[in-house]
């Protein structure tokens, strides 16, 4: 039987797989058409001259059965390319409608957001005082910068600042950004006197909103290290400047809120030098998708935050913290010291050899003036390179607290008498902690199911536990950790609920408990199992079920540091004073003591009658 394929175009024959004639180059009908060409001739196939030749018939037979059968098979196959290539269709006909609906649902969640952090905003400034603008007596403008004017004067006899916008710049967005700040401030509460109060506002529902706030006398802090020499500020004074800012970064930071703007502009200080925190039109939740880079002094500024797409959390504000304990010091503005050509190095290239720094680099070994060691060594923790390396504004705090407790003024007494420094006592407690699960959590995810974890920190000691894959909003652990050696009254605990992919996603949500808290509460067993509150983005969101377990002699402890502090307080506290020390040991003597002595009889009774005694 012939086999070749003539060409349409030459009619020159071609064997049957080629593709293209030999000749001219055309292309030779599909595979399908061929075979379907051979079945034809196959049908008309006549026997060869010799009718007795029967294997010659048999040979036909066969080859027409063949031909039938892959005639077949080419069916089967040309009927599953067809279906496949149907469904193909069908899913990018509606792959389409499909990504719009997730678009649309995304947006459906950031407007479901926009809309209930409004109902929040709206909700908080109708809690804030309200002060008719005509009983604002104006004395002086302070300052006309930024957007904003600042008068300053007096409402119902209190020295008050008043600021608003400049009329030059006020548009809609500019008054949205304002009323948020100010409802951020009436929602901050002064930060437990750690950030600057408002006094109240006016005209919030208006284009031209109003905000009045404390007056804080010295001014900001840059200025007031400026103009003043460093002789004239004694190191007590600088302790408690640094502490007042790690407070409130404290109070901010467990709150699920960082500052992103800290430097010493936006620290201000009262006639007493006391320091509060400003500057909080930045402030921000931790929320990794869509952060901006840049924002802030940029002098003060964490090196993670100056890359492009690079993500931070709330240790940008402890490396700001660092420099600006480094200022206090110095009395400069940060890196003045990195020189270029003689003169103080520029921005531009400042901020290249911060971007491109590491360990040891020379742009990293900060220069001290007169400094204690220790004050030196937590300042270059803050700002280490690696945040996560960097103490928790929790762990600054309780050190400049425990450090200023040391210090006196040597202006008020005999230098070369030494003084006892406050022990700790010989009596050790541990604790066990159980995390158990957390409810109602903020969902980071808008699709699919977000995987949760805890990073837990303790008297500067970090444990995490595992993921709970797709665990959701309703994430269980029942991991079992131990903290030895604890200040049952000092230390407070950090429970940062995060994401597997914490670093693309944020953190979920932050809880604080103070274990002092918890001594309050326990039982005979000296065990406390409670729900404490969860917050994300500074609002209460969810909760997590926690079991503390302490292990050894807390009685004894208590005692041993209540007759520490009585004895401190005899040697020095002629010298100086501390409020909190003084509130501590009445908690001691009056709640902490008898609560304990209470379990404990408790707890006896509870093992005589597993005993058997009378």
């Amino acid at each position: 039987m012939n086999t070749t394929i003539v060409c349409s175009v030459c009619s020159n024959p071609n064997e049957i797989l080629l593709k293209k004639c030999t000749d001219c180059g055309e292309i030779l009908p599909p595979d399908h058409e061929k075979l379907r060409i051979l079945i034809l001739r196959s049908k008309h196939l006549k026997p060869a001259a010799s009718n007795g030749n029967s294997e010659y018939l048999q040979e036909i037979a066969n080859l027409k059965e063949q031909i039938a059968e892959n005639a077949r098979q080419y069916d089967e196959i040309k009927h599953q390319y067809e279906l496949s290539q149907q469904q193909l269709t069908q899913r990018q006909i509606h792959r389409q409608p499909t990504s719009e609906l997730e678009d649309e649902r995304a947006a459906l969640a950031t407007e479901r957001t926009q809309l209930l952090e409004m109902r929040r905003l709206i909700g908080t400034l109708q809690t804030i005082p309200y002060i008719d603008p005509t009983q604002f007596q104006c004395d002086t403008v302070l300052s006309t910068a930024h957007k904003y004017e600042l008068q300053l004067g007096s409402f119902n006899g209190r020295t008050v600042v008043m600021k608003r916008l400049l009329r030059s710049v006020m548009d809609e967005q500019d008054c949205d950004r304002f009323r948020q700040s100010i409802a951020r401030l009436a929602k901050l509460n002064g930060g437990e006197g750690t950030i600057l109060s408002l006094v109240g506002a006016s005209n919030v529902g208006e284009k031209n909103p109003q905000a009045y706030l404390e007056y804080m006398e010295k001014g900001d802090l840059r200025h007031y290290l400026r103009t003043t020499a460093r002789s004239q500020l004694s190191w007590k004074t600088r302790v408690n400047i640094a502490l007042n800012i790690a407070r409130a970064l404290k109070y901010l930071h467990g709150l699920d809120l960082i500052h992103r703007d800290l430097s010493s502009h936006h620290v201000l200080l009262n006639a007493s030098k006391d320091a509060k925190l400003t500057g909080l039109s930045n402030t921000r939740q931790i929320d990794f998708n869509g952060m901006t880079n840049g924002v802030g002094n940029f002098r003060w500024v964490s090196p993670e935050s100056m890359v492009e797409g690079k993500m931070y959390s709330e240790k940008t504000d402890i490396y700001s913290l660092g420099l600006i304990m480094i200022e206090l010091d110095t009395h400069e503005i940060p890196y003045s010291s990195c020189l270029h050509r003689g003169r103080v190095m520029g921005d531009f290239m400042l901020m290249e050899a911060l971007m491109n720094a590491t360990p040891g680099a020379e742009i990293t070994k900060h220069k001290f003036k007169d400094s204690p060691h220790w004050y030196r060594d937590l300042a270059l923790r803050c700002t280490n390179l690696d945040p996560e390396k960097r103490p928790s504004a929790v762990e600054i705090a309780s050190i400049l607290h425990n450090q200023l407790r040391e210090m006196t003024d040597m202006s008020s007494i005999d230098v070369n008498k030494v003084f006892p420094a406050l022990r700790l006592p010989p009596a050790i407690v541990d604790l066990n902690l159980t995390v158990i699960r957390a409810k109602n959590l903020l969902d980071t995810q808008v699709f699919g199911t977000q995987d949760p974890f805890c990073k837990l920190s303790l008297g500067g000691k970090i444990a995490t536990t595992n993921y709970h894959d797709n665990g959701g909003v309703e994430p269980r652990w029942g991991r079992v950790f131990t903290f030895q050696n604890i200040h049952p009254l000092d230390n407070i605990l950090e429970v940062n609920i995060l994401n597997k992919n914490w670093v693309m996603d944020g953190q979920i949500g932050k809880s604080t408990i103070p274990l002092e808290m918890t001594v309050e509460k326990v039982d005979e067993r000296l065990s406390l199992t409670s729900w404490f509150q969860v917050y994300s983005r500074g609002d209460q969101q969810g909760q997590i079920l926690l079991k503390f377990e302490y292990k050894g002699d807390l009685a004894r402890w208590l005692t041993e540091y209540q007759a520490s502090l009585e004895n401190f307080k005899a040697t020095r506290g002629h010298v100086r004073t501390m409020q909190s020390d003084e509130i501590q040991m009445e908690k001691i003597t009056q709640i902490l003591i008898p609560r304990l002595q209470a379990v404990g009889f408790a707890a006896a009774g509870i093992a005589g009658r597993v005993a058997g005694l009378p």
